[in-house]
């Protein structure tokens, strides 16, 4: 599995059944990324019929994606009737124990967030051990302020 945050995000997704599309794009001329309304890396569609916009990130950034999907206008129309999550990963474990991928998804429709352990181990194989809440071994990460 690749190691970049949309990659892994639209991995997590598929694996919980969800129709996903990135949609950010390259603009070419000005040399920067855009996002759907300013706001969405990838457009998903929930096994429910909900679509989900997600901004995917690292942990470290994700308090950053948080507040600028807050300052956009739109957030507030889009979560009418739509979902909206930011996904931050990082790498995390015990010091001297097996890192694995983390991830971090904060819920803007209703204000929650939820840490897992993805399955893959440090060089992206499949882990031995169950997803387990990281929360439970240590209790201070993925606080985003």
């Amino acid at each position: 599995m690749s190691s970049s945050p949309t990659q892994r995000t639209l991995a997590n997704l598929r694996g919980r059944g969800y129709h996903c599309e990135i949609v950010e794009k390259w603009n070419q001329w000005s040399r920067q990324r855009h996002d759907l309304f300013n706001m969405f890396d990838i457009l998903a569609l929930a096994p429910d019929g909900t679509l989900v916009g997600v901004q995917t990130t690292t942990t470290n950034h994700a308090a950053e994606r948080v507040a600028k999907l807050r300052a956009n206008p739109l957030l507030e129309v889009w979560c009418k009737k739509n979902g909206a999550l930011v996904h931050g990963w990082a790498k995390r474990g015990a010091r001297g124990k097996r890192k694995l991928w983390t991830l971090m998804e904060v819920d803007l429709g209703t204000q929650t967030e939820v840490s897992i352990e993805d399955e893959d181990g440090p060089d992206g194989e499949e882990a031995d051990d169950a997803v387990d809440p990281v929360g439970d071994s240590d209790p201070g990460s993925g606080d985003i302020g």
